[in-house]
């Protein structure tokens, strides 16, 4: 591997099954903030590769779940070193509430950023460094530098009457995890790379040369890999097989980080077959953009429908799997593949078997409409649609 990290490696690709942001976003449109560039489930409180550096437009975009316009309204702003107070520019920072979503900027000449339009509330403030050199974390300002991985850690801002200055930190460099991804003995580019501890998750993708460099700090690991064009199998480093690959969670071997780099975690990814099918809803309308999912006690595979309302999910051979079906617009509910079709029982979903030779076909279901069901909340006695935002 080349010394130092890979240029950019965290934000050479975004993954196909996570729709990509708007690059223009701008406090103009609220609705096109970076929160839709998130996967269903992903936690919030941390960055997903997929939000690329170009869509963290340094005009600022704001969260979805936008302050009325009658709002009264600051800002959150101050400054992002790194070692030697060395000003950072580039830098990904963005404030979190539970109440209004996220709020993003760059940090500029002399590293300085402003997060505006904050509507009165208590922020978690995060910094991600796009190309790879800095730890990713959050403010704290219990210890020096005022910077912590730890989430549980982070100092919480408040924001009520007026701005709030001098939210200053300075980003750590860490240690990096490298290997070479391959198949065939051929390199695989834009694989993606995910090195997670219970502290800590660091993300990259393979370069040209199948190389990456995952940054984190010091640690115990496990290397997850990730093909988001659905060509090799998700799987994990096991440096008790051939290949380096198992896509058995529990078979992972952890990675020590220990001040200093770890490397030679190598693999050769595997290829499966595909369980395939076609998702409709009422009369027969083709379902786009819905989420597939294939379960077994040793792997999970995932795809999304496409406008056709195909799905084609990546599994390996000579395996049992339950298929699940969810959409994220409460327009249908969420349910199984059975014999029958489709069903919301999950006792009564049909596995689906997976041979050696050839891929599963015709899993086809046609989805059921959520009846238009209501919940009293008992404080208030107020009555909201099933599926609607309660803030």
């Amino acid at each position: 591997p080349p010394p130092g990290p890979i240029a950019s490696s965290a934000v050479t690709a975004t993954p196909s099954l996570v729709a990509a942001p708007t690059s223009s976003a701008t406090k103009s449109q609220p609705s096109s903030s970076l929160a839709g560039c998130r996967p269903p489930g992903w936690n919030p409180n941390l960055p997903w590769p997929g939000c690329t550096a170009q869509a963290w437009s340094s005009t600022k975009a704001e969260a979805a779940k936008a302050a009325p316009a009658t709002t009264v309204t600051h800002s959150i702003t101050g400054t992002v070193t790194g070692p030697s107070s060395t000003p950072l520019v580039g830098i990904g920072v963005e404030a979190y509430s539970p109440a209004y979503g996220w709020f993003y900027d760059n940090t500029i000449a002399g590293g300085a950023y402003s997060l505006d339009d904050l509507p009165a509330g208590s922020y978690t403030v995060d910094f991600y460094d796009f190309n790879n050199v800095y730890l990713h974390g959050y403010y704290d300002s219990g210890v020096v530098g005022a910077f912590t991985t730890s989430y549980n850690a982070a100092t919480p801002v408040p924001v009520a009457s007026a701005d709030v200055p001098g939210i200053n930190v300075e980003l750590p460099t860490g240690y990096y995890i490298r290997g070479t991804v391959t198949s065939g003995g051929s390199p695989v580019q834009n694989i993606e790379v995910d090195a997670n501890s219970t502290g800590y998750s660091g993300f990259t993708t393979t370069n040209a040369s199948g190389i990456y460099a995952v940054l984190v700090p010091n640690g115990t690991y496990t290397l997850v890999f990730t093909d988001p064009d659905g060509t090799y199998l998700h799987g994990y480093y096991d440096s008790g097989v051939v290949g380096g690959f198992t896509t058995n969670a529990s078979a992972a071997t952890p990675v020590p980080v220990n001040s200093g780099d770890a490397t030679g975690k190598d693999v050769h990814l595997q290829t499966g077959l595909h369980i395939r099918g076609t998702v409709t809803g009422t009369a027969g309308a083709l379902l786009h953009g819905i989420w597939v999912y294939a379960d077994s006690s040793t792997y999970n595979g995932y795809a999304t429908t496409d406008s056709s309302g195909i799905y084609s999910i990546l599994v390996p051979a000579s395996g049992s799997y339950t298929v699940f079906f969810t959409d994220g617009t409460y327009t249908y509910l969420a349910g199984y593949y059975s014999s029958g079709g489709f069903t919301t029982n999950a006792g009564s979903a049909t596995l689906v078997p997976v041979g050696s030779s050839s891929d599963t076909t015709g899993i086809n279901v046609q989805m059921v409409v959520a009846p238009p069901w209501s919940v009293t909340l008992a404080a208030s006695a107020t009555t909201v649609p099933f599926g609607a935002e309660v803030t």
